[in-house]
């Protein structure tokens, strides 16, 4: 069963805080602060500006999923299928609030925008280590994974490369190419992150072609980029460059396989409109 929620991705419906915010919520409306709707009445989120009720309903959408997603996992029980199921819980994007002078998402990068939940439950059907893992994986490949994991066949041509034994070892030594596009409508302009480990991260401006690193071990909040041109660590730099390589072969390898893919029939792309990502 595949289920998408869109709750709390705006606009929003309803003024929805958790119990913390709500003091917040009433100033906003004493100062008479003016919060921006779409044309049919609903609380706008993504904005290229400051909006300080946006967090606040953010935190407050989420709790409201979160009980949605406890009332799924008393259903399980209920039905007694709890120990034969297998849930995943992901997403497919951050949110901006200000990190990086960004109000919204979809334009960057940076790792408020692309480090996104993956938490796996499961009981004796599938054996899984408790606990949580820190290597890094990219989300295309989450099908292979589900394959792998349930002892079922698979395309190993596939895009995207199983990170099931991950999940039975902890490894965190894994290393796998990740790249995340700013936009993949626009991704002949949008910057792009490549990594190939959980700590170094090179972005790619792909109008000015400049390129720089980051160290996420020592720069989590990507305040301090380290330039190809600028004073930094010599190895860094060293390791920029390297990465710089591996992402160009990352990328023509991607293009090949897209040229060489069947064209999505239309009442796919009509599906994929539906769900807004087109």
């Amino acid at each position: 069963m595949y289920i998408h929620v869109i709750d709390v991705h705006g606009p929003y419906s309803e003024m929805r805080v958790v119990d913390e915010d709500e003091e917040r919520l009433r100033a906003l409306h004493k100062e008479n602060t003016v919060l921006p709707r779409t044309d049919n009445g609903m609380l706008a989120s993504s904005t290229s500006t400051a909006n300080p009720h946006k967090a606040l309903f953010y935190d407050g959408h989420i709790f409201f999923v979160d009980g949605y997603f406890n009332k799924l996992l008393n259903k399980l029980d209920s039905l007694g299928i709890s120990d034969n199921t297998l849930l995943i819980l992901t997403s497919d994007h951050g949110e901006g609030f200000g990190e990086h002078n960004c109000w919204n998402h979809g334009r960057n990068v940076y790792e408020h925008q692309i480090r996104i939940p993956l938490a796996f439950f499961a009981h004796r059907a599938v054996k899984l280590r408790a606990g949580r893992i820190n290597g890094i994986v990219n989300s295309i490949g989450l099908m292979p994974s589900l394959f792998d994991m349930l002892g079922m066949p698979f395309n190993e041509n596939i895009n995207g490369r199983s990170f099931a034994h991950l999940l039975g070892t902890g490894d965190h030594e894994w290393r796998y190419d990740c790249l995340s596009e700013g936009c993949v409508e626009h991704e002949k302009v949008d910057p792009d992150a490549f990594m190939v480990d959980h700590r170094l991260k090179l972005i790619t401006d792909k109008i000015s072609g400049a390129q720089c690193l980051f160290d996420l071990a020592e720069d989590p909040h990507e305040m301090h980029p380290i330039s190809a041109k600028g004073r930094g660590v010599s190895s860094l730099r060293d390791a920029l460059n390297i990465l710089a390589r591996k992402r160009e072969a990352f990328m023509e390898l991607a293009r090949r396989k897209k040229s060489s893919s069947n064209n999505l029939r239309r009442q796919d792309l009509e599906d994929i409109k539906t769900l807004g990502y087109l």
